[in-house]
């Protein structure tokens, strides 16, 4: 089992209710965002909580250490072979650099397997109702994985907005003029040729909608369901009958 380590991160939240802190790791860096448990250690696990707290949104050292092997790995110690916690704040100068299970020596973020299942569960959900339809040709596995990951890295694992910073309009409001040189040709999903739509928008049919380009990315239009109306012609069957006699 590996020893203690100290890592330098932007505290980004804590919650204090789940005992659990979101950061990014700068030193030495990774490229996501993650969430870990705290455990406490030689501080008390409350007192740890209110002191990360207490400097959320600065730059730390935390000292962390592994609870133990995940239960597809080894314990070979390879830092990703484990599910780590954190136990304190360092008040020294060194950061220690993990040994990672890759082959070029680039480590991995440390996953949250409860957040990785409501991901799934969303990706489940917004395929089958239309958000997020399987491309023809496309295997389905591959892209229930691929709208999981989305999820999961570009909703779950982003830290929240400050409060100052959601005061204005939502996303989409003020639409962006979107130049007919930036479209292409055709939809490369698709390989159906763009059109422009009523509301100004480019995109092309498909069952069950719209293809819609944005500059952002390519997304999904469902058709608005058609109530049906009612058959004039349809004979009227009383639910009760009266006894008139």
């Amino acid at each position: 089992m590996l020893s203690e380590r100290t890592i330098e991160v932007i505290l980004n939240t804590v919650d204090v209710i789940k005992k659990q802190a979101n950061y990014k790791q700068i030193n030495p860096p990774l490229e996501f965002a993650v969430n870990m448990f705290i455990q406490g250690g030689r501080t008390p696990l409350e007192e740890l909580v209110t002191e990360l707290k207490q400097i959320e949104g600065q730059v730390v050292k935390l000292r962390i250490a592994p609870d133990r092997v995940k239960d597809d790995r080894e314990d070979d110690e390879r830092f990703s072979s484990y599910w780590w916690s954190i136990r304190g704040i360092s008040d020294g100068t060194e950061v220690d650099t993990p040994r990672t299970s890759g082959a070029s020596g680039g480590g991995s973020p440390e996953f949250n397997p409860l957040a990785l299942g409501a991901c799934a569960n969303y990706a489940n959900d917004h395929i089958n109702n239309g958000t997020f339809p399987c491309p023809d040709g496309v295997d389905f596995f591959e892209h229930f994985l691929w709208v999981r990951d989305c999820f999961y890295w570009k909703v779950n694992q982003v830290p929240p907005r400050s409060r100052e910073e959601i005061t204005g309009e939502a996303p989409g409001v003020a639409e962006p003029v979107i130049e007919e040189s930036e479209l292409g040709e055709a939809c490369p999903t698709h390989k159906r040729p763009w059109m422009e739509l009523s509301d100004g928008t480019w995109g092309h049919n498909i069952k069950g909608g719209l293809c819609i380009w944005s500059p952002d990315g390519i997304w999904f239009k469902p058709n608005k369901p058609v109530a049906e109306e009612p058959d004039a012609t349809a004979e009227f069957e009383p639910s009760m009958n009266f006894d008139r006699s």
